[in-house]
């Protein structure tokens, strides 16, 4: 374990050797082939492989797709929930704009002859259309400066959109389970999805909030974001829950409690949000 972190900390010390670290690391995801445990091929992260990433969230989101037509997945990474739609026979629209995750998402599809029924959108999203850098790598990278401790000198420029750009009234009649995890911009993805926060009947989203983690120790997003996000869905006609099977309303008073514990003691980071006059099960 000694050894192990010392590797670690001279990785983190030597940029170059970082570099070189995650290009091998990728390089070993994209020519390995894995049988999932649900019978289909994929390649990603171990816990990704063997079935144990987000055990909770995974049933939450498998229930919810159960009960929808389509799946829009923002920050689709290599295709976790993806693969998992495209099993249960779901429409999918995605978007990824990282190419060394795209690359293995695409692998991922081509493996499974899964092309088509599903869309891929190489763009990030956000509240405007313009050029970005995107900080770090694989499941972290982000277009927040700093998040995660990632380092400002290695950024990729990718391209961002509006979700309402892409989506809007295209899907208009259809039941949308949205799935965002996109490392502290959820809040920007929002402020440029405005009319698809209005679709009837309402999609249902699960995304993933940071009250603390991650976010840069001087920035002025910690905590407010998260109670920006919870309030602008609470104001387009959506109630809150955790995103477990108990789905457990969240009131202000219940935000406001995990507010004054910074975020502390939550089993998860994500959350469902869905039509105020829908009884969620």
């Amino acid at each position: 374990m000694k050894k192990l972190n010392k590797i670690k900390t001279l990785v983190k010390k030597v940029p170059y050797l970082a570099y070189w670290v995650r290009v091998i690391i990728y390089q070993f995801i994209l020519m390995r082939t894995n049988k999932h445990p649900e019978g289909y091929f994929f390649s990603g992260t171990l816990l990704m492989e063997n079935g144990t990433f987000e055990i909770e969230e995974t049933n939450v989101v498998k229930n919810q797709l159960s009960k929808s037509d389509r799946m829009i997945n923002i920050g689709a990474n290599v295709g976790y929930y993806v693969c998992i739609a495209m099993k249960m026979g779901k429409e999918v629209t995605a978007f990824e704009p990282l190419i060394s995750n795209l690359n293995i998402l695409y692998k991922n599809l081509i493996l499974n002859n899964w092309v088509k029924g599903v869309e891929i959108f190489p763009v990030a999203l956000g509240s405007t259309s313009e050029l970005k850098k995107l900080y770090g790598y694989g499941t972290g990278a982000s277009l927040v400066k700093k998040w995660a401790g990632s380092d400002l000198q290695h950024y990729k420029i990718v391209p961002t959109t509006l979700l309402d750009n892409s989506v809007a009234q295209r899907f208009a009649k259809e039941r949308l389970l949205i799935v965002a995890d996109i490392e502290g911009y959820e809040l920007e993805m929002l402020y440029g999805a405005e009319k698809t926060l209005q679709l009837n009947p309402k999609p249902i989203w699960i995304i993933e909030v940071s009250f603390n983690e991650h976010i840069p120790i001087t920035s002025k997003r910690k905590f407010t974001d998260a109670k920006k996000l919870f309030q602008l869905m609470w104001k387009n006609g959506y109630k809150s829950y955790f995103a477990d099977n108990n789905y457990v309303e969240i009131t202000p008073k219940i935000l406001n409690k995990i507010m004054n514990n910074k975020g502390n003691g939550l089993s998860s980071n994500n959350f469902i949000f869905a039509d105020k006059k829908l009884t969620l099960n």
